[in-house]
């Protein structure tokens, strides 16, 4: 099965997808939405006392990405999801950022315990991203994961029965000087548009737009722009309102380059989803939203109604 996040030591599988006919990736700020990064990458500052230092590269160089790719130069993390504000202390993500496979409730498993979360991973117009002296303070911990659950599973070689895939995060402390975001159990029907902000390969925030292309039982498939980083992006409709969280996609968003076996470049696809430059054999072309009214606890935390 493939996911929106890069594989390492106990991340089980990736995925992602395309871009979705006209590129309408553009750089953006939202003070809610945090991108997770491993511990290892955050360094105390040698020079100042409580700043750190985020040890990033290119996506260039932690992705593969041909150097004539639209923010193949950005500075990015080679391991990364995004999640949400959805209470002062509680941040929501995808299932599979919190857990291998199965569910857990109320644990400080590793993906909580070798993991933070970074709220202000974001770049100027010109694409410049501050990774040097950053207020400790500013970098949140995970205390525990209320729950999780990521229980999509393949029934053969050609066929998955996708099933939950989110997380809710309690934090050490609270985010008081954010605002949670607005969140929605109503799901758009097909045809309307939606719009997503994420960390799209691990880089800083990136907003892009889409449209809705079916209504399935347990997911929303949808024509927007996603990667490896986007796994747990707040989804919204034309109101602001989210109503759901990125999960997973297909066709793969990089593909080998035809002219150059060193490097990957974007996958395109049609608006409609149809058409791509490389499709997925064994799945409809489209990202997976995971819809918030299909989530128990937020209707039970008046999140949600």
């Amino acid at each position: 099965m493939k996911l929106f996040l890069p594989i390492f030591f106990f991340f089980s599988s990736s995925s992602f997808a395309a871009v979705y006919g006209t590129d309408t990736r553009q750089f953006t700020r939202n003070r809610s939405i945090a991108i997770m990064i491993s511990n290892t990458a955050i360094e105390a500052s040698k020079q100042v006392t409580n700043l750190v230092n985020l040890n990033t590269d290119t996506i260039q160089n932690n992705q593969y990405m041909c150097s004539s790719e639209r923010f193949a130069n950005t500075q990015s993390f080679f391991v990364s999801c995004t999640g949400f504000l959805i209470a002062p202390d509680l941040l929501m993500t995808a299932g599979h950022c919190a857990i291998n496979f199965g569910e857990e409730r109320n644990v400080a498993n590793p993906y909580c315990t070798d993991f933070s979360w970074y709220f202000d991973f974001e770049a100027d117009s010109s694409g410049r991203v501050i990774t040097k002296n950053i207020p400790a303070e500013n970098i949140y911990a995970c205390d525990k994961i209320i729950h999780t659950a990521h229980k999509s599973e393949p029934i053969n070689d050609h066929v998955i029965r996708f099933d939950d895939d989110f997380a809710i995060i309690k934090l050490k402390k609270a985010v008081t000087n954010r605002k949670p975001l607005s969140l929605t159990s109503a799901r758009p029907s097909p045809g309307q548009t939606i719009s997503m902000v994420g960390h799209p390969l691990g880089g800083p925030k990136i907003s892009t737009k889409g449209t809705i292309l079916s209504n399935e039982a347990a997911y929303d498939r949808a024509a927007i722009t996603g990667f490896e980083g986007n796994s747990g992006s707040p989804v919204f409709n034309d109101k602001g309102e989210v109503f759901g969280i990125l999960v997973r996609g297909y066709p793969a968003g990089l593909v080998d380059n035809p002219n150059d076996k060193q490097c990957r470049i974007t996958n395109h696809c049609t608006a409609d989803g149809k058409s791509c430059k490389v499709s997925d054999p064994d799945q409809i072309s489209g990202d997976h939203i995971m819809p918030l009214g299909l989530i128990p606890e937020l209707k039970e935390m008046g999140l949600v109604k």
